[in-house]
């Protein structure tokens, strides 16, 4: 969980910090890296 939590914080740290609006979202690690968590965010 504190892991999920982790990478939640960093990507939306990552998103306020663009100087456009975050539209998309590319896991070139495979789909493991895609868990409910970050699915549920990029909705």
């Amino acid at each position: 969980m504190k892991r999920e939590a982790g990478v939640l914080a960093a990507i939306d740290e990552m998103a306020h910090a663009l100087p456009f609006t975050l539209k998309g979202l590319d896991a070139d690690n495979g789909s493991e890296f895609i868990n409910l968590h970050l699915a549920d965010y990029c909705k």
